[in-house]
């Protein structure tokens, strides 16, 4: 049975979701097959309201209700099609493979697959560590995530997310990626990027993952405004609270997160000098291009080969300083005839560059706008200087890939760009924002070739003792194996925080229904006397918490019809119309409150059983008395009675092995709209589960 006491909140929406499906099914994120169970999850489609209430509910929408409701729909087909009984028979997989000792999963959780691209080495490498990778990201232009499937060889899950924010498409995109995460059962999430850390982490805690790492990029609240710049800070909050461990991809991004509040001293980390993964030193390698190779690309371009190249790498919008360096362009095309600017990167919508900025920059027949190219190294090999004049960074990957080229580099000095480049060593660091000071640090490298090329082999140099790929993965990878053998740890302390937690919670909340849900028990209690007579209750005994037997209190819902010879007749007799109402309902639970106060049951936990069946349990079956009893459980939410018992304990079994504070808050919300469908209340065309007879061959 599930929770009981539907709030309005819950009634309303669900019957909105009912009309709009009618009106719009064929709007809709995936589709669920005519032969599952309709109401498993969020349909609704038996909530009853007044006529009257809902025209006007509808009167009232304004135009950007209807957009809003349409949204809703979508949110609601997408959570039914990837939280269907399916799930079941893969979560029983993945609890085999587990308990079996083969590879556990690590998911790598990204906004857009080009940060993935970065990963490659780390991700590779993860089978060698007892580890199976799984990336998740959008799509990408291009269907890039598909690309990256078949050349990397690893499993890969599109997850509908952009970089912009947008609530109820960022509450679709948690939606996907919690019913992965769910799926797949990984024992480590490693979240990156701000968007899809917040997401990640947030899908990782509501489902339990033991391991959560996130991995801290960059700080765009730096350069956001008043009101957006609070938002994006909260998000990274919430981000870094949820993680176990948070790995910031540079000393100075370290400092500046500690300082604004967005994680904890002891939680967070930088691995060695910082970068988030390193340079492929065999890969961005000078000797790698000869005269003859860098001529057919100048020729390809059309730049003469006596041309001095400025680069750019990176994306076209305001934050990497396009504006800045566009302003010092001007100048130096004028100073220097023989100079060309080679821009390298895709353009976006979001922080866009104005469009009058860069039409003038492809109108100038010396600055050569090429996109996102697949392999920089090429062009670093022709470039004399990479500029990157940057608002914001958190450990920039251009500038170790034009180290790695023997390129001297002048970027801005903010964090992350100071942990990259050694002033008047290894590169030039500049003034953020200004344009003059852009263009005083290129002209000075272009009038001085050997500086350039001193500062160009000292950066090879540093590169080469602190920022190798190879050392970078295996510091990665060191800090997975240290995190995962803490699992255990992580857990006891997990479960004894939630305990207490969970505890204060049902005192609350059963002593709240109780007093609230008076005057319904009372109704109740009128109508199971008046159809079935005295008693009113059903009182058995059942085991709880580590098999303990404990009596149970509940409504009753059948007569004691017995046949000719004195034998109880079958249940389906026994339970009429009054008894069928008060199950579909959850209404017969209400006295099990009193158990909850007691602390013989929780709210939240797998459902108590027969006594006899605790001979019959398998070991793993067993652990579903790991923990209290309760109301309503993970199986609940996924089906009530109509899965097959092996099912049922499997996810009993996950949900004592998983269970946290945070997923009985998710359970209590799921329970309302599997409550308020009425669906899995019987097993099949059975009206109530049937007897358990062991998992053994013949038993269900």
């Amino acid at each position: 049975m599930s929770l009981f006491l539907p709030s309005c909140a819950f009634d309303l929406s669900a019957r909105w979701v009912k009309e709009a499906r009618q009106s719009s099914s064929g709007d809709v994120v995936g589709k669920r097959s005519p032969e599952k169970p309709s109401g498993a999850l969020m349909s609704g489609e038996t909530i009853c309201h007044s006529r009257c209430q809902k025209n006007l509910c509808f009167r009232a929408a304004s135009r950007s209700s209807i957009t809003a409701l349409g949204t809703a729909v979508q949110l609601g087909l997408a959570w039914t099609d990837a939280m269907t009984n399916r799930r079941a028979t893969r979560r029983t997989d993945s609890l085999d493979r587990r308990s079996s000792g083969q590879l556990s999963t690590l998911l790598h959780v990204a906004t857009v697959p080009l940060t993935l691209r970065f990963l490659r080495d780390q991700i590779c490498r993860l089978p060698a560590e007892g580890l199976v990778p799984h990336v998740a990201s959008a799509p990408g232009d291009a269907d890039e995530l598909a690309h990256f499937e078949r050349t990397e060889r690893v499993f890969t899950h599109p997850v509908p997310m952009t970089r912009k924010v947008s609530p109820f498409r960022d509450l679709r995109s948690l939606i996907h990626l919690s019913a992965l995460v769910q799926r797949l059962a990984p024992t480590v999430v490693h979240a990156h990027t701000p968007k899809a850390g917040l997401l990640g982490m947030v899908a990782a805690a509501v489902t339990a993952t033991p391991v959560r790492i996130y991995q801290l990029r960059g700080l765009p609240h730096l350069t956001s405004g008043r009101v957006g710049g609070a938002i994006l800070r909260a998000a990274d909050r919430l981000a870094c609270r949820l993680a176990h461990r948070v790995i910031c991809v540079s000393p100075s991004l370290r400092a500046q997160a500690i300082t604004d509040g967005v994680c904890a001293p002891a939680k967070i980390e930088v691995l060695g000098s910082g970068s988030g993964q390193g340079v492929d030193l065999g890969h961005f390698a000078p000797e790698r291009f000869d005269t003859d190779a860098r001529g057919r690309l100048l020729d390809g371009l059309g730049i003469p080969h006596d041309a001095e190249i400025l680069g750019f790498v990176g994306r076209l919008v305001r934050d990497k300083g396009v504006v800045e360096l566009a302003a010092a362009w001007a100048g130096l095309r004028v100073d220097f005839p023989k100079a060309h600017l080679l821009m390298l990167g895709p353009s976006e919508d979001r922080d866009a560059t104005p469009a009058a900025v860069l039409r003038d920059l492809r109108a100038d027949s010396r600055v050569h706008v090429l996109g996102l190219v697949a392999d920089p190294a090429p062009y670093y090999a022709i470039m004399d200087v990479v500029a990157l004049p940057t608002a914001r960074e958190g450990f920039p990957n251009v500038l170790l890939e034009a180290a790695a080229m023997e390129v001297a580099v002048v970027a801005s000095a903010v964090d992350g760009c100071t942990d990259a480049v050694r002033h008047r060593e290894t590169g030039w660091l500049v003034e953020p924002g200004s344009a003059a000071a852009v263009r005083e640090a290129l002209e000075r490298y272009l009038r001085d070739p050997e500086l350039r090329a001193r500062h160009g082999r000292a950066a090879r140099a540093r590169v080469e003792a602190e920022f190798s790929q190879d050392v970078m993965t295996a510091r990665v990878h060191a800090r997975y194996r240290t995190l995962v053998r803490s699992v255990p740890r992580l857990r006891r302390r997990r479960r004894a925080r939630n305990a207490w937690m969970k505890r204060a919670f049902d005192v609350w909340a059963a002593a709240a229904a109780l007093a609230l849900s008076l005057p319904i028990a009372l109704v109740v209690a009128v109508v199971v006397a008046a159809s079935m007579g005295r008693p009113i209750f059903f009182r058995q005994l059942r085991p709880g918490l580590h098999g303990k037997i404990f009596r149970v209190c509940k409504f009753r819902t059948m007569s004691d019809e017995h046949d000719r010879d004195g034998m109880l007749l079958p249940d389906e007799r026994r339970l009429g119309r009054v008894g069928r109402w008060l199950r579909s309902t959850g209404l017969d639970e209400l006295p099990q409150l009193w158990s909850v106060l007691r602390g013989d049951m929780s709210i939240v936990g797998p459902r108590p059983l027969l006594v006899q069946y605790l001979d019959r349990y398998t070991p793993d079956q067993a652990k579903r008395h790991d923990v209290k009893p309760g109301l309503t459980g993970w199986a609940q939410i996924h089906g009530r009675n109509a899965p097959p018992w092996d099912v049922k304990f499997a996810y009993d079994q996950w949900y004592a092995e998983h269970g946290s504070f945070l997923l009985d808050l998710w359970i209590l919300a799921r329970s309302a709209t599997v409550l308020l469908s009425r669906a899995g209340v019987g097993h099949g065309d059975l009206d109530t589960m049937p007897e358990f007879q062991g998992s053994a061959p013949g038993g269900l």
